[in-house]
């Protein structure tokens, strides 16, 4: 769950002009840059590298080395899309990679608004008896299916999150795959009617089953372990499945951790033309078609969907009414100030990443909760995570994993009474939840992230607001 620089609320109108672009390319676009003219900082932390994902199955090869057929308009149409009406609109393309071969693929489509587009994936792994098991569908176009369907029969189809962008392609992917088993986590709820999944998109099927917490039972548990993350909040939870893939030691979560890089994806580069639009310091800047140009308009599109409005871009009002009357692009109403770069930077050293919208308004809400869950999954043995956004996979481990949650430590000092302990001794009493990795003093790897706050603007207030309200309930701590 990661948020999009847009308004909200959009008329039909504007919901029209958003998609109008999108409606006249469906999928013409060939990508410009290929895989080894990626910097080789990229094999290390960045996204995509062939020393990480060993081949772009639907662009360069097929799981046989075989170069597939270029996909036509209607392989990539979804007629679906104004379920949830963002970009791309109605022709959304499919990359298939390669993490293990023969074990791990992962499928990655766009999605965003307002030239803020991001990648979404879905995960795909090999069981030992050759069926698949699917983790967190996306769109269903038939490109999308025919890469499932050359790696074997799917068995089961998981639906591991209640984040809407996830959950709105789960009844037409199940559709699609009568014969599966299919999962989803409990809490499922939806805005502005609490319709059940029957109702978006999954009937006639019904569930065989709801995720469960360290589920011994689930016909999966002889390859896979699995922890809830179940966090109540008032209004509705905040649901989250994390898996564990014994076999190839892979962790597989959706939106908790996320892992940044400065290249763009591959799967966002096919069309260029939001990279190159965010690009734009101001409205007389040319923005031409380079690498250093797309990378340059993506860590500026991570910075918009991390903080809905960065703290160092100002907005000119006027020109937003007025290239919303035109349908222009709205980065024109957008002046940078040079420190947005330090910004990102800061973000982007860190291996993973809980995402500031979830830090701020969600899981310190309930820490009790969601560092018994941190521990849970620390408990396993995994090298490499696969998130549902952003880069992947990530070479991490259950360090890196327990570091993206020390902000749960601020949490818990800014709830301390004065009678209690030394701060010495509150410190070392706050991370006892921690594994015990022995933590590196100049590791950057291990250094507390701190967003600047400038960019967390917008979320100290929404805090505040629901705080105010009540509309959002949290733990009550001592």
């Amino acid at each position: 769950m990661f948020v999009l620089g847009f308004p909200p609320l959009l008329s039909p109108s504007a919901q029209s002009a958003l998609h109008s672009q999108s409606r006249a390319r469906p999928a013409t676009h060939h990508l410009a840059f290929s895989q080894t003219s990626f910097p080789r900082r990229q094999a290390s932390r960045g996204y995509p590298h062939p020393s990480v994902l060993r081949q772009v199955d639907n662009i360069t090869a097929g799981p046989t080395n075989t170069k597939p057929k270029a996909s036509s308009p209607s392989d990539t149409h979804y007629p679906l899309w104004r379920a949830l009406p963002l970009a791309p609109g109605p022709y959304r393309k499919t990359a298939r990679f390669t993490v293990i071969p023969n074990k791990i693929y992962v499928f990655e489509q766009v999605f965003g608004a307002l030239d803020v587009v991001v990648n979404i994936r879905m995960t795909v792994i090999v069981l030992k008896d050759g069926s698949l098991f699917v983790h967190a569908p996306v769109a269903p176009t038939i490109e999308c299916l025919r890469l499932v369907d050359e790696l074997g029969p799917v068995k089961y189809v998981v639906l591991p999150t209640t984040a809407v962008e996830h959950k709105v392609f789960f009844g037409p992917f199940c559709k699609r795959y009568p014969a599966s088993q299919i999962y989803a986590a409990p809490g499922q709820w939806s805005l502005p009617l609490n319709l059940p999944l029957s109702f978006l998109g999954l009937w006639p099927r019904k569930l065989d089953g709801v995720l469960k917490d360290a589920d011994k039972s689930a016909p999966w548990a002889d390859e896979f372990e699995q922890a809830l993350l179940y966090v109540p909040l008032g209004l509705a939870p905040f649901v989250e499945c994390a898996f564990y893939h014994r076999p190839t030691r892979t962790l597989l979560v959706t939106d908790t951790v996320i892992a940044l890089s400065s290249t763009p994806p591959i799967i966002c580069q096919d069309n260029p033309e939001s990279l190159l639009i965010r690009a734009k310091d101001d409205k007389n800047d040319p923005a031409l078609d380079t690498l250093e140009v797309r990378q340059r308009g993506w860590q500026k599109i991570v910075l918009f969907s991390l903080f809905i409005k960065p703290g160092y871009v100002d907005v000119n009002i006027l020109d937003v009414l007025a290239e919303a009357l035109r349908a222009g692009p709205f980065a024109d109403c957008f002046i940078w100030n040079p420190k947005w770069k330090e910004s990102f930077d800061n973000v982007q050293q860190h291996k993973l990443v809980c995402p500031p919208i979830l830090q701020t308004l969600v899981l310190n809400k309930q820490p009790t909760l969601v560092k018994e869950w941190v521990a849970k999954v620390c408990k396993w043995d995994f090298q490499r995570v696969i998130p549902a956004h952003f880069t992947a996979p990530v070479a991490a481990n259950s360090r890196d994993f327990a570091n993206a949650f020390r902000y749960l430590d601020k949490q818990a000092t800014q709830t301390t009474q004065p009678s209690q302990p030394s701060q010495t001794a509150q410190s070392v009493k706050r991370r006892s939840w921690l594994p015990r990795f022995g933590w590196g003093k100049n590791s950057k790897d291990t250094a507390e992230l701190v967003f600047d706050e400038k960019d967390m603007e917008v979320f100290t207030r929404a805090n505040a607001f629901l705080t105010f309200t009540g509309a959002v309930k949290g733990e009550k701590l001592p």
